[in-house]
């Protein structure tokens, strides 16, 4: 497949896959709003705040490990609890849309707040 800056194209790909192992923040933040688990590889702080935001921080491996059987056992280990308790995790990830959805529109309301008070 080919790079495509539409994010459009990149949420379709997300959105019809059973389950997204990212590291990236954005892939995370489209799987979440498009209903998918994620079996997240933190890379940095931003990916961590975004997990303890959505309270999943729990689920995350960290890239620091990358190279460690460690890590490969956790990822293999992460992958199976996600898959064979698939109800439990897409109800998990749904709570955390909402959540997004939440903080989201809290924003936008401070962002409306800002911009009438600068009138």
């Amino acid at each position: 497949a080919s790079y495509s800056p539409d994010y459009r194209v990149s949420y379709n790909a997300i959105s019809s896959s059973k389950l997204l192992i990212g590291m990236r923040l954005h892939s995370q933040i489209l799987a979440t709003m498009a209903g998918i688990p994620i079996v997240p590889i933190s890379y940095c702080g931003k990916v961590k705040s975004y997990l303890k935001e959505i309270q999943l921080e729990d689920y995350y491996l960290d890239v620091e490990k990358l190279s460690t059987s460690e890590f490969q056992n956790e990822l293999i280990q992460n992958i199976g609890i996600t898959l064979s308790s698939y109800n439990d995790s897409i109800s998990n990830i749904c709570d955390a849309r909402k959540k997004l959805c939440s903080l989201s529109l809290q924003s936008a309301e401070l962002l409306s707040k800002v911009m009438e008070d600068r009138k």
